[in-house]
């Protein structure tokens, strides 16, 4: 099983202490360094991807869309990462989540006034914070938070630890640096 735990990421930046676009904040080498293990995870991965030239992106209210619809991560994703939409934008966002057969102005109405959808995102925000979290994505396996693995080019690990490996936690770390 996936479960999805949307939270938000600007927010946890602040509270960590993080700028609130680290990838727009590297230094030169460091950023062009990232463009160019991204392309090879793309690659990799056999995906397509497009920066959107929107970034970064307001996630506030297509995530609270996600939370009263799960279903509408593969259209919100892939409007933000293939087809440059600014999901920030109340009309484009609404117009994407149509396109893909959802009620795309109710859920978007409905996003903006729920506040149980929006204690959520704060609740999932807090508990990130908690476990130590610095940024998406985060994947858990088996609810064992003490070994949380953070990006996208971990995949494999997580792979490993459904398959029941379980790496070090931080306290078993014994670094002479």
């Amino acid at each position: 099983n996936i479960e999805f735990r949307p939270i938000l990421l600007g927010a946890l930046f602040r509270d960590v202490g993080t700028a609130n676009a680290p990838a727009l904040a590297m230094p030169r080498a460091m950023s062009e360094y990232g463009s160019k293990e991204l392309s090879r995870w793309i690659q990799n991965a056999g995906t397509r991807l497009q920066f959107n030239q929107h970034f970064p992106l307001r996630t506030v209210l297509p995530l609270r869309v996600f939370l009263l619809d799960n279903r509408t991560i593969d259209c919100i994703y892939r409007g933000a990462w293939q087809w440059n939409v600014n999901i920030g934008d109340e009309t484009a966002l609404s117009a994407l989540l149509q396109r893909f057969g959802f009620d795309g102005t109710r859920l978007v109405q409905q996003a903006k006034r729920d506040m149980e959808v929006k204690q959520q995102l704060i609740r999932n925000t807090a508990m990130a914070k908690a476990k130590g979290m610095f940024g998406v994505p985060v994947f858990v396996v088996n609810d064992d938070y003490d070994r949380f693995v953070w990006g996208q080019d971990k995949l494999p690990m997580v792979q490993d630890m459904c398959c029941g490996w379980k790496p070090l936690t931080y306290s078993h770390v014994n670094s002479k640096l």
